[in-house]
């Protein structure tokens, strides 16, 4: 009986070689990636529409506000996810002590903040891809999903609320204002009360972290007006012409400035730390 009873507490004992402990936590990284990299292109479609909308003659005050809402949330959601993919990257630093732990939390309390985040955030987003992560480490360390008690206060900031508030939202408006040039008076025309301060932003500029096609950035008068400013000048147009080539949705603006205020964008210490991150599974946009 005693036999046996030790045999069952050991078939109970979560193990894993270090190799497949990269492999796994790898794994959800670059899951992670390609769902952010989904993410973000349905945002940008929501905010051509949205643009759309607004140079409309008859607008929908309603129906802008709810897209207003739900690029806010969208925008949420990036950031939620950028966490689990650095917070995936100090795990994938620091296996070997996970490891050496045998599931022990007293040697690895510096990493259990970055573990219980991971599983917070991966069920506030519903990120199915993450669950042989979330159930290998509450096994491992015992962890009650329920009752996490050291998620990273920034992630539960993010999610206080099920639904952006008014000043969230007030302050995502802000920055689709700045990025797509719109004024005070022109978004709220249709009778919101946002409070924008009018801006001029330099035109010609992207978000850095999700670097969209700038074809596709602009409302068609901006962009008529930069395509017009070119042509007494041969080498910005040129250059322009260069960068638009090949891939439309990855080309990098060399001439970025303050891109901190734009839309889609993370603030400073979310955004990738290691450029050799993969942004898919099959290497398709792989970093150079």
């Amino acid at each position: 009986m005693g036999c046996s009873q030790e045999k069952t507490n050991k078939t109970l004992q979560p193990y894993m070689t270090e190799p497949n402990l990269r492999i796994m936590i790898d794994q959800l990284q670059k899951y992670a990636n390609l769902n952010k990299e989904k993410q973000a292109n349905e945002g940008l479609q929501w905010e051509l529409q949205l643009q759309q909308m607004l140079h409309n003659t008859q607008r929908d005050k309603d129906l802008e506000y709810q897209l207003f809402s739900k690029l806010c949330q969208k925008l949420k959601y990036l950031e939620t996810m950028d966490f689990i993919i650095l917070h995936s990257q100090i795990l994938l630093d620091q296996t070997h002590v996970i490891v050496r732990s045998q599931g022990q939390t007293q040697s690895v309390q510096h990493l259990i903040v970055y573990i219980e985040s991971i599983i917070y955030a991966s069920q506030k987003l519903n990120f199915d891809r993450a669950q042989q992560f979330n159930n290998y480490f509450q096994f491992y360390f015992k962890l009650d999903p329920n009752d996490l008690k050291k998620v990273s206060p920034e992630i539960m900031n993010l999610h206080k609320t099920p639904i952006p508030s008014s000043s969230e939202i007030n302050e995502y408006v802000k920055k689709f204002a700045q990025k797509y040039g719109f004024s005070q008076n022109q978004i709220n025309f249709a009778g919101h009360q946002f409070q924008i301060e009018d801006q001029n932003p330099p035109q010609n500029q992207i978000s850095p972290n999700f670097q969209f096609n700038n074809q596709l950035n602009y409302p068609p008068q901006s962009q008529s007006q930069i395509l017009n400013n070119n042509q007494n000048d041969n080498n910005n147009r040129n250059n322009q012409q260069n960068n638009l080539e090949g891939n439309p949705y990855y080309q990098i603006n060399p001439n970025l400035q303050n891109p901190q205020n734009y839309a889609f964008n993370l603030p400073p210490h979310l955004q990738p730390q290691k450029p050799n991150i993969k942004l898919s599974l099959d290497q398709k946009y792989e970093k150079k």
